[in-house]
This record gives structure tokens, sequence and C-alpha cells, in this order.
């Protein structure tokens, strides 16, 4: 055994060489939503569900191993499994802040994006509960929503896309992709960058000489490949993810995140933009306002100039109402927050674990966060302001700008 896993953490119980296999997950072990709908059809009436997502199947099924329902063991095969899952109360993903603690995101993308999950959560297991309680009443009482929320959160937090189980695995998620839970596997935490890659084995067809013939059934295995000291924690790498998804789906972050990123919304547009540190993929935003500034003046003829001074104001404008609409820490220390919320609080909102109380580093953009992440955006817009008056000079017209 090269490692021994306790709630979250899988460390190594030896000195592990680099290039090494250190976990691996048989197919039939793997919980997707066919399993799910082919076990749960065996304790109800299926036949007429239309319409639940993966997540709806897949989190029942995970609820119906917490039910404390007497059924063969064929039925509910992952008991062993789900028994390792965090109990509700040691999950901190958004869904599991408290009033105050969201509270104290409000202003930020989390705080709403927090809210509309939970409305569809709910709405979800609204109903799956119906349907349930329909064909068994103490099953129907059983079903709570923790326990759904619960769930959905190990499945927002552990799945990996169904592409994993290719013969070329890929974290490369489509929309023909769909969540799966590979037990065993979804042990490891998340360190960025962390080098690992993916195995898919594939028992030979058996029209094969025995001599050459994998008995057995495909298997998907995880390998590192970084030398490991025994004692160590073993890390899998989830990807880039920003602190805003992490929050969200995972309940951790991490601190001076280089995937941060905030959401911008133009209004009347549904159409959503990720802008990270550094103002990285402004420009698609930017070429949206100047389309937008070109269309609000197309009853009369405007300059190139004109037109960039428009959409460098309007930009400005945007990012300084999502400033001073970020949440302040006077409003996180009157949340009474968990350590670990008030960890997530400070990577997200401000980027770094300890910042001054005017966050001067700010001034050079030199961490993630949302707030300096705004910051890099208006010396974009300044920047683009700046081109517009040069090009203003190059036509004859000085412009004056003023703070």
């Amino acid at each position: 055994m090269l490692l021994e896993t306790s709630g979250n953490t899988a460390v190594a119980v030896e000195d592990i060489p680099a290039d090494t296999t250190i976990v691996a997950c048989p197919f039939s072990l793997v919980i997707t939503e066919e399993l799910a709908q082919k076990n749960l059809s065996k304790l109800l009436s299926t036949d007429h569900i239309v319409g639940w997502t993966e997540r709806q199947w897949i989190s029942t099924y995970i609820c119906f191993h917490w039910m404390d329902i007497d059924t063969q063991s064929s039925v509910l095969q992952h008991y062993p499994y789900i028994s390792t899952l965090p109990a509700s109360n040691q999950l901190r993903t958004a869904l599991h802040f408290t009033e105050s603690e969201l509270e104290a995101f409000k202003g930020s993308n989390i705080y709403q994006a927090t809210i509309d999950r939970r409305r569809e959560w709910r709405s979800e297991w609204q109903q799956c509960q119906s349907l349930i309680a329909s064909q068994n009443v103490e099953w129907g009482r059983a079903f709570t929503w923790e326990r759904y929320l619960a769930a959905a959160t190990h499945i927002s937090s552990r799945a990996f896309p169904s592409s994993l189980l290719s013969p070329n695995p890929t974290l490369v998620a489509t929309e023909d992709t769909k969540p799966v839970l590979l037990p065993g596997v979804d042990s490891l935490n998340h360190k960025r960058a962390q080098p690992v890659s993916w195995s898919v084995t594939f028992p030979k067809p058996t029209d094969e000489p025995s001599s050459t013939r994998t008995n057995g059934q495909p298997t998907i295995s995880l390998i590192l490949h970084t030398n490991t000291t025994a004692g160590s924690e073993i890390f899998n790498n989830y990807g880039p993810k920003p602190n805003a998804e992490l929050i969200l789906g995972y309940g951790f972050s991490l601190p001076d995140n280089p995937d941060d990123t905030i959401l911008l919304k133009i209004g009347g547009i549904d159409k959503k933009w990720d802008i990270g540190r550094q103002a990285r993929g402004a420009d698609a935003i930017w070429e949206e306002l100047l389309h937008i500034m070109g269309q609000v003046t197309s009853g009369y003829e405007q300059e190139v100039y004109e037109t960039q001074m428009d959409a460098a104001d309007t930009l400005a404008s945007m990012v300084q109402l999502l400033l001073e609409k970020l949440p302040s820490e006077e409003k996180l220390k009157g949340a009474n927050s968990r350590p670990e919320v008030i960890k997530m609080w400070k990577d997200y909102i401000e980027g770094i674990s300890s910042p001054s109380p005017h966050f001067k580093p700010l001034l050079n953009n030199e961490f993630p966060g949302q707030t300096a992440i705004l910051f890099s955006l208006l010396d974009f817009c300044k920047k683009k302001e700046n081109e517009a008056v040069e090009v203003a000079r190059s036509l004859g017209v000085e412009l004056v700008i003023e703070d």
C-alpha cells in the first residue's frame, strides 16, 4: 500500500518514486448516472421519471445509502466508499456558510452565485423528494434537504468528467461529458500545477492468445510524476480554477491564486466575461463596448477617439461601482465567521492572506483577488484613455483629461 487516507487527506506510507501509479479504480466501482438509474430502479418506480439531471440521479443514489434502507447490498453497493465521505458539518462550500458568513460576501460574484445555486438545488431536491414520498412515505421523510445538499456537494467537489473514462483520458469537459465519481481516486486534495497524468487500461480482446491477454476489467489510474517522501501528503491536480469556483464547489481557496478571475456583465446583454489578474481577458469586453458605443452614436458621425473615450469611461464606471460594492473587512469581522471562511474571504476578495489596512500592494497589481483584478481593470481603462488621447492628437485635437 502506497498511501493511506484520513478524512480528505492522502498521505504516503513509504517513499514513492516519480512516475508511480498511486491509486486506481475499476470501472465497475465508478458511480455514473447510468449506474444510479439502474440501482434506483430496483427500489423505486423510475420508468416515468423525465428531466432529472445527472446530479439528481447520483445525489439520490448517494442519499439512499444514508437512509437506513434494508435492502440487498447489490442495490446500494457503495457503502464502503460513501461512509468515507465527510459529514455535512465538515463541508465548507459557500452553500454551507451560515447566513452571516454569506452576508460577508455580499457585493461579490460569489454571493449571488451561491443564492442561485441554492435555489436550483432546492428545486431539484423538492422534485426528487416528491416522487420518493409518493412511493414510500418513510423514505420521503428520510430524503432531507440536508442530505441532498451534502450529496450534491460531494459531486461538485469530487466528480470528474466522464471523458476520463475514454481510451485517451482528459479532464477537458464538453457538452457530452457527465459527472462521475471515482471512489478512492477522489480522496486526494488539490495542488495547483501538480504534475500528474491519467491512464485507462482496457482488457485485451478474448480472442487474443492467453499469454498476452489482460485479465479483469477496465481500470482508471492516476500517476504521480514527482518523488514523494513517506509521511508527505499526496496531491492531485484539478486543473486551473479561480477561487470563486473553488469556494463555491469545493470549499477551499488558494492564497495568491494566479487563476483568479472576476465575472463582468454589461446591462442588457446575456454574455458574461471572465477577467483575470492584470486585466487578462479585458480585450473581449472592450471590443464589445466599442461596438455598443458605435451603435449608440450611429445617428451622427463620431471620431474614433470619441468612441474610445466613451468606452473607457463606461468600463471605468462599471469597475468603480463594483469596487464600491465589494464587502469590507469590517463586515467580515461582524459575521463571527469560522477560520476557514475567513481565509476564503481574504484569498478571494483581497488576494493575499494578511493585507495591510489600506492594501497598498494593489497599486502595482502584484496580487490576485477580486480587489486587485478590479484595480488592474482601472489601469486598463487608463491605458485605453491614453490611446484615445494619442489618436486625437494625431488628428490635431488636444484633449485634456481630468481625473
